[in-house]
């Protein structure tokens, strides 16, 4: 019986806490772009290409570890429709790829803490 409260108590704190800055990267998301929007989202280093700031932001698109970012990468999902692309400075992209997004229109910048999550429109 103590272990299955000890379960629930770990359970409780870790795993069913609200995500309040994968939400407000979310809503900052949603808000700076349009239902037709496509969205590259390299938001952060989960192994599994992590769906939940889509999800949050509304918008359909492609999620993919922020150190794996690649301009091939951006460049071949503009003929399938990429619009968007948001990074952050949590998880840096590669410095090749960070000259390649400097490149692109900022639309705005949110900060989380120390971070910085960034907006940019793939033209």
């Amino acid at each position: 019986m103590l272990c299955v409260a000890a379960s629930v108590r770990i359970a409780m704190h870790g795993y069913y806490q609200i995500d309040r800055d994968g939400t407000r990267v979310g809503e900052f998301v949603r808000a700076r772009t349009t239902d037709r929007d496509l969205v590259i989202m390299a938001f952060n280093d989960a192994y599994f290409l992590d769906p939940r700031y889509l999800y949050y932001a509304q918008r359909r698109g492609w999620s993919i570890r922020g150190d794996w970012l690649e301009p091939r990468a951006i460049e071949g999902l503009r003929p399938h429709g990429a619009t968007v692309v948001v990074t952050s400075d949590l998880v840096p992209a590669p410095e090749p790829t960070e000259g390649y997004l400097k490149r692109l229109p900022l639309v705005d910048t949110l900060s989380l803490g120390e971070h910085h999550v960034y907006l940019r429109r793939i033209e």
